[in-house]
């Protein structure tokens, strides 16, 4: 396993210029670019405080607070997962070109996921400042470092594993007018 963090850390170059164009990639259609990542959460906190607090009257004290923080980590792990799946077939290019870990891939989609959620982490930090919870024992403790640690290697090992199943069976994409013949289903 040595061996194998070893040559990871080899090719960090790569790893960090991947990550670099995820991040440029994702907010370059943007107007607001990196600001969206805040407005985002922020915006979909408020609308589902409004319908829990207001017209569900789920009886949560503080559900702003309780849905950004449980919002920000299913973030990341979704992203991650639903990047890493891709991120093999979608740089095939790359790969048949030069040799480096294949691992480096997803692991690039959950580092720059992770950029994105220390990004989106300020958007938390100004709810907990508005409903005065910012020192609080509780929110404290959930930010601190060992959970989201052990929260980002479960993404990044959530994220290679699907992504490696998918690496030996390439999609097949055949074409609309394919001869009877070719087609098995077609008769």
């Amino acid at each position: 396993m040595i061996a194998h963090l070893r040559e990871i850390f080899k090719y960090r170059e790569l790893l960090f210029n991947l990550i670099r164009r995820d991040l440029k990639v994702k907010y370059r259609g943007s107007i607001l670019g990196f600001f969206w990542s805040l407005l985002n959460p922020i915006l979909m906190t408020l609308v589902y405080s409004f319908v829990f607090s207001r017209v569900i009257r789920a009886g949560i004290e503080d559900f702003a607070v309780f849905f950004i923080s449980v919002l920000l980590p299913w973030n990341l792990l979704a992203n991650s997962v639903n990047g890493g799946v891709n991120s093999v077939v979608g740089n095939s290019a790359l790969i048949r070109k030069i040799y480096f870990p294949r691992e480096i891939l997803p692991l690039s989609v959950v580092f720059s996921n992770l950029a994105n959620f220390l990004l989106e982490l300020l958007a938390l930090f100004v709810f907990l400042l508005f409903f005065c919870f910012f020192f609080s024992r509780l929110y404290f403790s959930g930010l601190s470092l060992l959970p989201n640690f052990l929260h980002f290697l479960f993404c990044a090992q959530f994220a290679e594993f699907p992504s490696s199943l998918a690496f030996p069976f390439p999609p097949v994409y055949l074409p609309f007018d394919c001869p009877s013949s070719a087609c098995p289903d077609r008769e």
